[in-house]
């Protein structure tokens, strides 16, 4: 697929179609995406917004991750 730059130039954009389970990963992302960054904004960088999507060990790993990502957050 070609498309045109704002400045003119051209430059070429490959697009794959997504299986139905890599969409409903996209979906998701987007969702916890949307309601940490809103989060984030009504609580002034206060809060921090975290989401287990499964009960499983890759889960519990990412869990442990986003937790360590907002040590720095209000505890109440």
């Amino acid at each position: 697929m070609n498309s045109k730059t704002l400045d003119g130039r051209r430059m070429e954009t490959k697009v794959e179609p997504a299986n139905a389970g890599a969409y409903a990963t996209l979906q998701y992302t987007r969702w916890v995406d949307e309601r940490r960054a809103m989060t984030e904004k009504l609580s002034h960088g206060e809060i921090g917004y975290l989401h287990i999507r499964q009960m499983n060990a890759e889960a519990l790993h990412k869990f442990e991750r986003d937790l360590a990502d907002n040590h720095f957050k209000r505890r109440w």
